[in-house]
């Protein structure tokens, strides 16, 4: 199964995909900042969220 959520802002636009056990974000940055990929592992339920990998 597999979701997105897409949230637009002021300062770019954040999005959220699930895929397994796995959650993606995206942060856009916003001009001072870089863009950034999260990967979180949920395969521990909702009190077990660990980073898995991170992408600048």
């Amino acid at each position: 199964m597999m979701s997105s959520v897409r949230q637009a802002s002021v300062e770019g636009a954040g999005d959220l995909c699930t895929a397994g056990d796995s959650v993606y974000a995206l942060s856009l940055g916003n001009g001072t900042t870089n863009a950034t990929v999260a990967v979180l592992d949920i395969s521990g339920g909702k009190t077990r969220v660990k980073q898995a990998q991170r992408f600048d």
